[in-house]
């Protein structure tokens, strides 16, 4: 009976470690959480290889604008050097595709997509090759491009 007990609490353990490792292996699980018409703080990527996560909550049927302030920006003066050159796409907790884009922040429309079901909806950003850097994301349910995207 101590063998089966010990046997028993060592299989729960690694059954344990196992999931715990599991799950910090998921980037979405480290997503940085936006708020609507709020600009992210910095968000950098360094390398081709870097990638960041964003998450913003949905309610399904309503409309979500997603901008970007990058390299390709109105906003940024005569393609300022430092600025990434991004690609970003939007995904649902089980992996649907909300949608993708390549290219920035589609300039003052923004990429727009309805939500098919309420939950969290999260956004990969990548450098395009060789256009590594600084880059800002924001979400809106409104049609305008949110005001604020300060500077660095």
């Amino acid at each position: 009976m101590k063998k089966t007990m010990k046997l028993l609490g060592v299989i729960a353990f690694v059954v344990i470690i196992g999931f715990s490792m599991t799950a910090c292996d998921d980037p979405k699980l480290q997503a940085t959480q936006l708020t609507a018409n709020i600009w992210s703080a910095d968000g950098n990527l360094p390398s081709n290889s870097s990638v960041k996560w964003y998450k913003l909550n949905v309610v399904d049927g309503f409309t979500y604008r997603v901008f970007i302030k990058d390299y390709w920006s109105d906003s940024v003066g005569v393609h300022e050097t430092g600025w990434a050159s991004i690609n970003h796409a939007a995904e649902y907790e089980n992996g649907d595709i909300a949608y993708a884009t390549t290219g920035s922040g589609m300039g003052a429309t923004g990429v727009a997509f309805t939500a098919n079901r309420t939950g969290e909806v999260y956004i990969k950003v990548t450098p395009i090759t060789n256009l590594r850097g600084k880059f800002r994301i924001v979400y809106t349910t409104s049609t305008t491009r949110p005001i604020g995207e300060s500077t660095y």
